[in-house]
């Protein structure tokens, strides 16, 4: 378990490599940069929020240690250095924000693996890539002019970053059920983001071959 905390989001970054679109910049060094001080970070303290308290304690715990901030974090990040440096070049915010997330699963690693916590070795992990995955397409249709794409964006995304945590909390609640019925509309929309992305790559290479 603790092999696939560690190795899942770099083994996943090679394999989102093959579905970005070509010439995209991952801002590699930006990216380590920021994951190595919010890993540094996590080491030092490990908990904002006491996930062992209240309900509402516990929800806030997986939205703010183990889900959604982990991943915001480096997502606004990005958005800062490219705003604020130009010549960075990033043009692959999720590519830079699966590389950034990768020191920080190092350390958790490292922490989680001290009481065989299954829980946090492996559905976070997941739970965080499936929120990349689905947070930027939505960023990208929030920014289209049609009205409607925008209230759909807005709202996809805020839910999507209330259900990730939900999930979390649900296991961690011991709520088995819920949570494994959770799994199916919090890890569907990232299947159909690389089955979209695979499609379109499977086009290109099909149409390369016709020009051939």
């Amino acid at each position: 378990m603790v092999l696939f905390c560690v190795l899942w989001l770099p083994v996943f970054y090679l394999f989102w490599l093959t579905l970005r679109p070509a010439g995209s910049n991952s801002g590699e060094l930006y990216a380590l940069f920021v994951g190595g001080m919010a890993a540094l970070a996590r080491f030092f303290i490990p908990s904002i929020i006491d996930p062992y308290g209240f309900e509402i304690c516990r929800y806030l715990s997986a939205f703010m240690d183990y889900t959604s901030l982990p991943v915001l974090f480096p997502m606004i990040a990005a958005k800062l250095i490219r705003r604020f440096y130009p010549r960075c070049g990033i043009t692959d915010y999720i590519g830079f924000t699966l590389l950034a997330l990768v020191p920080a699963a190092l350390v958790s690693s490292i922490v989680w693996s001290a009481n065989h916590d299954i829980l946090r070795l492996v559905l976070t992990p997941l739970l965080w890539t499936a929120l990349v995955l689905v947070f930027y397409p939505l960023i990208r249709l929030a920014a289209n002019n049609t009205l409607g794409h925008k209230i759909v964006a807005i709202f996809g995304t805020v839910l999507y970053t209330l259900l990730i945590p939900f999930v979390w909390w649900a296991f961690f609640c011991q709520r088995t059920l819920i949570g494994t019925i959770l799994l199916f509309p919090s890890f569907v929309p990232m299947i159909a983001v690389c089955a979209i992305l695979l499609r379109k790559r499977h086009s290109k290479e099909i149409k390369a071959g016709f020009v051939q």
